[in-house]
């Protein structure tokens, strides 16, 4: 089985039975996070400019259905 998120419930990938000093995105005493949670939390900034080219990305596919 797969390690959850604990902020998102999102699948990690990370198996269960990895011990916690090998793991990635691993905070101790929290949990296991995500990619775009361990973002989020840790780098506002990054997460700012993921949101933008998100939305971005959004109106380019909006557009290209027209």
């Amino acid at each position: 089985m797969k390690e959850r998120c604990i902020v998102c419930g999102t699948e990690t990938g990370i198996d269960k039975n990895t011990p916690v000093n090998e793991r990635e995105l691993y905070i101790s005493g929290i949990g296991q996070l995500c990619y775009k949670c361990h973002v989020e939390t840790t780098d506002p900034e990054m997460a700012k400019r993921q949101r933008v080219n998100e939305e971005i990305r959004e109106r380019i596919c909006q557009y290209q259905q027209r």
